[in-house]
Formats: C-alpha cells, structure tokens, sequence
C-alpha cells in the first residue's frame, strides 16, 4: 500500500494548481481516472494533502525541465480522482514507468499529441480496463502494458509500425487485440500469456515475429501466417493450435499437404506442429520445441526422411502414448522425448549413431521396460533414459 500510495504523492507533487483550458489545450490532455476505494481514510487524505498543501512547481519550471507535461488539475467525485494533464508540445512523451504499479488507475484517455508510450509507462497496473492510443502515437516501448491483467481490448493505431518486446505481456483478460497493416514487427514476447485471446489476425504488412511473440496464448486456436512474413523466432505460438495455415505465396515457410505445420521451405525444417500435425515426407529435421508442451498430441507417425530430431521436439507431450522412430533418424536431441509420461515403449533404430542428454528423462512409463540401443550408437548423453531402465545393447 505504501509504495502505491508513494506513486500517487509523487504525481501530485509533479502537478500545478489548475488553470483556464481552451479547446487548443485540451486536444493536449491526458485524462487519468484512479479509483481510491480500496484506501483508507488516512491515506486518501495524505495523496490530498500532498495535492493541496505541497504542489510548489510552476508551469515554466515544468517546460524548462523539459518535462513531459506542464501543469495538471485534480477533480474528485467521491473516491474517485481524476487528473488531467496538460502535454508538454515540445516533449509529447509519457515517460518511462509514469504510471508503472499504480493498481488504482483504471482509466487512461492519451491526446493526439503524444507520439510516444515509453517503456513499461502502464506495467503492472492491473485494475486499469481501458485506455485509448491515438493516432498520433507510433512508438510503443517494451513492456508498456505487461501484467495489466484487466484489460479486455486494445487497438493499436495504424500510426505504429512496431509493437516492442513483451509489450502486452501476461495481459491475461485481453480477449480482443487489433493489429493494423501498418506493423511490421511483432516483437519478442509481446503477447505472451495473453491466454484469454481467442484468435488473433496478422496483417500482410508484418516481416517479423519475435520469440515467444505468442506463447503461452492457450486459448488461440489456430493461426495464418501472410506472405509478407519472413522470420518468425523460437518458439512464437502456442501448442494449442489445432489448424496451422500459411499463406501459399509466402517464400520462406509453407504448411504444404495440408500438413497443420509450419515448415522452413529451404532447410525442410519442421518448425511447428501442433495435435493435428501430419508429417509430410519431405521433412528432414523436426526442429527443437516443434511440439514441445503439446498435451493434445497422442500420436504422431514420424517419416522416413526425417534425419534429425532436435533438442525437445516432443518434450512433455504429455499424452503421447505411441512414436515410432524411423531408420532414417541418425540424431536424437537433447530432451527431445523428456516428460512424454504417456509413452511405454520405445524402440530405437540401428541407423541413430546420437542419443542427447534427457533424451528419454522423465518419461515415467519407460522404468520397467528394457530398452535395447543398437551398436549404431556411439553418443549418449547423461540421463538420457530413466534410472530405473533396463538398457540393453546389441
């Protein structure tokens, strides 16, 4: 309660007495509504008393620090607190972390003016519901709403062209986000956790998808990837998605056959799969996390063009009960099989010449079944099968 509080008196000590607005001026304010309910009577009467009694810095001083408004006004209507601010025209940004952990701001109304959010300028505000970005603003810094768990929609103007890493973050309630087609970079992390969006639509203007952009997204369940895009990270989307399409003019990922993957075109490279994935036989390496964390996937026939298996391919396929290796596979990764709990068997083919660390770890079912591990095999990493194993070689 102390640090919130220390937020508000901080606002309040940065603020002016209030003062005669024109249509001009108020095309310049930003609107902050708090709701105090949840403060006492004593500490709603210190955030007063530090707007009434200590607010001692002028406008002038406010420009010549060139700071990012220059005077302010207090309105209440019971426990509830508004403060307008005026923009400063000559530094139209909301600074780094302005508003960062205030749990009673629930309402943000951003002017025209202001061009830039700055990094983490709303994090963690977690009661705030709505807020409105203008077309004026085209930079959003990293981190500007993660953890702000009660916001359910959001619009991003066509004015911004890069939604910055971890940018809704762990954004939990957001159930509805626009993007427009004037983005072209999706930052790493920047929806990760946001399990209450359903679908989301990736415009034809966007290059690049960071890592884990949408991971952990649970509630999406499919995804179309347009041709514009060009590099997608580690790990960008969930294992939740049953249908996986990319568009046929792309030129660098493909999800041919209608295979519900997404597949490197130059390299063959299966990069993510999903419980409906068919493995076409064109695919050469099943690429580390493809399926990772993917607890609807039960089966999987694995072709025998595949030669690779990277690190934690099926790694915690929970309810993977059956896998057959082919002998085309001479790589098995590290942890490429670890936590498949599902699994009671396992046969390995004499063409595997590697077998990573924790390839099999973990896999419960495996501890009372002898696993045989043909000559063929000269590596094998540590804990690579259960301890409780019966490994025999051939």
């Amino acid at each position: 309660m102390e640090k919130r509080l220390f937020c508000f008196i901080g606002l309040a000590l940065l603020a002016t007495a209030c003062f005669n607005q024109s249509k001009a001026q108020q095309k310049q304010e930003m609107i902050a509504v708090f709701d105090l309910s949840d403060l006492d009577e004593s500490e709603i009467k210190q955030f007063e008393t530090a707007w009434n009694e200590e607010s001692k810095i002028t406008e002038q001083e406010l420009i010549e620090r060139e700071w990012w408004f220059k005077s302010a006004t207090l309105k209440k209507d019971g426990r509830k607190y508004t403060l307008i601010f005026s923009i400063n025209e000559n530094n139209p940004t909301i600074p780094k972390e302005a508003f960062r952990d205030i749990s009673e701001l629930v309402q943000i109304t951003i002017p025209e003016s202001v061009t830039t959010i700055g990094a983490s300028a709303f994090r963690e505000c977690d009661e705030l519901t709505s807020i409105t970005i203008p077309n004026s603003v085209t930079t959003i810094g990293d981190s500007a709403f993660a953890y702000c768990s009660g916001l359910t929609s959001i619009t991003i103007p066509n004015s911004v062209t890069t939604i910055g890493e971890y940018v809704f973050w762990k954004c939990s309630g957001l159930t509805s986000i626009t993007i427009p087609d004037s983005v072209t970079t999706i930052g790493a992390h920047a929806f990760e956790g946001c399990s209450g969006l359903t679908s989301i639509t990736i415009p034809n203007s966007v290059t690049t998808i960071g890592d884990s952009a949408f991971w952990d997204c649970s509630g999406l369940t499919s995804i179309t990837i347009p041709n514009s895009v060009t590099e997608i990270g580690w790990n960008a989307f969930p294992r939740s998605l049953s249908k996986i399409e990319v568009d046929t003019d792309n030129p660098i990922y493909d999800s041919r056959d209608n295979c519900n993957a997404l597949i490197s075109k130059s390299e063959n490279i299966l990069i993510l799969g999903g419980k409906n994935t068919i493995i076409p036989n064109t695919v050469t390496t099943i690429g580390r996390w493809a399926f990772g964390g993917c607890s609807g996937l039960t089966s999987i026939t694995i072709p025998n063009s595949v030669t690779t298996i990277e690190e934690r391919a099926f790694s915690y396929c929970t309810e993977l009960t059956s896998i057959t290796i082919p002998d085309s596979v001479t790589t098995i990764g590290e942890g490429a099989f670890e936590g498949c709990f599902g699994l009671t068997s396992i046969t390995i083919p004499d063409s595997v010449t590697t077998i990573g660390a924790y390839a099999f770890w973990d896999c419960d079912r495996l501890t009372s079944i002898t696993i045989t591990i043909p000559n063929s095999v000269t590596e094998i990493g540590s804990e690579a099968f259960p301890e409780s194993a019966k490994i025999i070689r051939y």
